[in-house]
């Protein structure tokens, strides 16, 4: 967590046996520093060892893959989850989905794949696509992903504000007023 990665691996290498926690903590460790290719990397040779993926391993990598803008090789790694490795897709995956999408400025496809996600009592996933939308200026989808979180959960402040936020950059003040107003 502190981005000393060349001591964390040099620890990881010295180990004697290697399971998929401690692959998954390198892996991990390497996307949220920024290093995509090098958290694919393990993962193959993660494989290569026979070590099978968890349920963590597979929000690494897609989380990897999104900020390393793998689009096409996220989607693959979704689909391994549950055709080849039997880990069904939690909304967190769903939500790095989502990430994945809306960093490439696919919203459209992230709002159709967000659609397709069983039902999950919990925003997330749609937050994600909410957050994609305030990067992007996209009004009305972000409206339709904020209205999905409002089904869940009617005063997600988080979702209102920043709804709002994406209301004011747009110049729709009254809508702006309209969304705080239903937190009090």
């Amino acid at each position: 967590k502190c981005g000393l990665l060349r001591n964390a691996r040099d620890l990881f290498d010295q180990l004697h046996v290697r399971n998929v926690v401690t692959w998954t903590s390198l892996i991990t460790a390497y996307a949220n520093q920024g290093h995509g290719s090098e958290a694919l990397n393990l993962y193959r040779k993660m494989q290569e060892e026979k070590i099978m993926p968890n349920s963590t391993t597979f929000v690494s990598l897609i989380s990897a893959c999104s900020h390393a803008g793998m689009t096409n090789e996220a989607r693959e790694y979704f689909d391994s989850m549950s055709e080849t490795y039997e880990v069904l897709p939690t909304v967190e995956h769903y939500a790095c989905m989502a990430d994945v999408f809306g960093r490439a400025g696919l919203l459209v496809e992230a709002e159709n794949f967000l659609r397709k996600m069983p039902r999950h009592p919990n925003p997330v996933a749609w937050l994600a696509l909410l957050s994609s939308c305030k990067a992007r200026g996209d009004v009305e989808r972000a409206r339709y992903s904020a209205n999905r979180i409002f089904e869940i959960d009617p005063k997600h402040i988080g979702a209102r504000m920043m709804l709002s936020n994406i209301f004011t950059l747009a110049g729709m003040w009254n809508e702006a007023a309209d969304v705080i107003q239903e937190i009090v």
